[in-house]
């Protein structure tokens, strides 16, 4: 027997059937890569958490202090290049860039939501938009040192073809960008200026006293690579009078020569290559034979 239905309903049943065809075309997204995951948990740390701006603003409320120290004391200096010194030169400060005055979270971010690689074409994308925000702290402390009369040099790895970006947006933000000597320092813009920042400090050790030094990374001090992670706490052991006191460091769980040191600074590993190396770096607790029940725990 045929059954005619009105057409109202058989318009109403031809909608109910096409809505679940049109929700199963609807793209699922794809669970990240492993090694795409890697970078979450920093991005947010350095995005959300209340910690990070305390890490940031206590560590240049640190430098307020020290800079009144370092100007008082004509014997004072930051860098280690800087072993015979007049004690007329004038006051200047050395800080890194990025994650040290610029927060590059929001190119992490972009990585992470992409499932994507650092790549000099995105990295340049990201730079060309001079839209980094100012790590916590930094504005405050730069305006404080130049109304003191300190000369602020900014000695980034990033390349030359980067400055006039990286200019307008440190302009951005506030930052002082004092004049007429060249107070942005490239790489390779000048020659021997290398991702090695020794010849840079040495540079402006020859004209300034330079009072404290600012980075995310160990090599923004002292060369330390390439270095094995045993040999970069050596480091900090032999110059452990200078941490908190003349070295200013800003928290960076993104990326770093740290990263390079466990992988020994080799490139073009693969993915799978470079997480068996980091997880092989992990120093594991040993459980207990019997744990006791930890479902309401908390850290």
């Amino acid at each position: 027997m045929q059954v005619h239905l009105p057409r109202p309903v058989i318009a109403i049943l031809a909608l109910l059937l096409a809505a679940p065809l049109a929700s199963a075309q609807v793209s699922t997204p794809v669970a990240p890569t492993l090694e795409g995951q890697e970078g979450l948990n920093a991005t947010l740390w350095m995005q959300t958490s209340a910690e990070a701006s305390f890490a940031a603003q206590q560590a240049y409320r640190l430098a307020t202090y020290q800079l009144d120290k370092a100007l008082r004391d004509r014997n004072w200096s930051a860098a280690i290049e800087q072993t015979d010194f007049s004690k007329k030169l004038p006051p200047a400060i050395i800080l890194d860039i990025d994650e040290t005055v610029l927060d590059n979270s929001p190119y992490q971010a972009y990585l992470v939501q992409q499932d994507i690689p650092y790549s000099s074409e995105n990295w340049e994308n990201w730079v060309s938009q001079s839209a980094a925000p100012a790590i916590p702290g930094a504005a405050k402390f730069l305006a404080y040192a130049a109304k003191k009369g300190v000369q602020i040099f900014y000695v980034s790895n990033r390349g030359i073809r980067e400055e006039a970006a990286t200019r307008e947006n440190l302009r951005r933000v506030g930052f002082p960008l004092q004049g007429p000597e060249d107070h942005v320092l490239m790489n390779g813009e000048m020659p021997g200026w290398t991702s090695d920042k020794t010849t840079r400090r040495s540079f402006l050790a020859q004209k300034y006293r330079l009072l404290l030094l600012f980075g995310d990374d160990l090599n923004d001090f002292v060369t330390a690579k390439p270095r094995s992670v045993q040999e970069r706490f050596a480091l900090l052991t032999k110059y452990e009078p200078y941490l908190g006191e003349r070295w200013i460091v800003i928290s960076n769980p993104l990326y770093g020569s740290w990263e390079s040191a466990i992988l020994n600074f080799e490139n073009g590993l693969s993915p799978d290559e470079i997480l068996r190396r980091k997880y092989g770096q992990l120093r594991v607790m040993k459980p207990v034979a019997a744990l006791p029940n930890t479902s309401t725990a908390t850290r």
